[in-house]
């Protein structure tokens, strides 16, 4: 049973994580007539979490391209900016952003020595950054 609300019964969860988004369905039934069912989608939102065995690694330099991968996971879906050595990178012929999923891509279209630094992603949104 669940706890006494407001007009009729509730469910309260507590102390929520992610795991427990997804559908969730309350049956009425008196024993007369049909039963009837509701549905209700959960969605738990969380600060971005970059996946900690994509940091500070994954690279590839094919084609004389270096892409540079940062899995990252959040709800709702956060703004990600690229950084080189501290710099904001911005979208031109040479730098593009792509993404997909939780995969965000930096893919640079530089030669070295001119890819050469230290690069690093920034997620944001409603709830934090990491």
């Amino acid at each position: 049973p669940g706890a006494q609300c407001e007009g009729g019964y509730c469910v309260q969860i507590m102390g929520v994580r992610k795991s427990d988004g997804g559908v969730y369905q309350c049956t009425a039934s008196n024993g007369v007539g049909e039963s009837h069912t509701a549905s209700i989608y959960l969605t738990v939102q969380y600060k971005p979490r970059i996946q900690p065995d994509q940091a500070n690694k994954n690279y590839i330099l094919e084609n004389r391209e270096l892409t540079l991968d940062c899995r990252i996971h959040s709800e709702p879906a956060p703004t990600v900016v690229w950084y080189k050595d501290n710099r904001e990178l911005l979208q031109d012929q040479k730098i593009q952003f792509k993404q997909k999923g939780s995969s965000y891509k930096l893919i640079l279209k530089e030669r070295p020595p001119m890819v050469f630094g230290n690069y690093s992603c920034l997620a944001e949104n409603i709830l934090g950054e990491s």
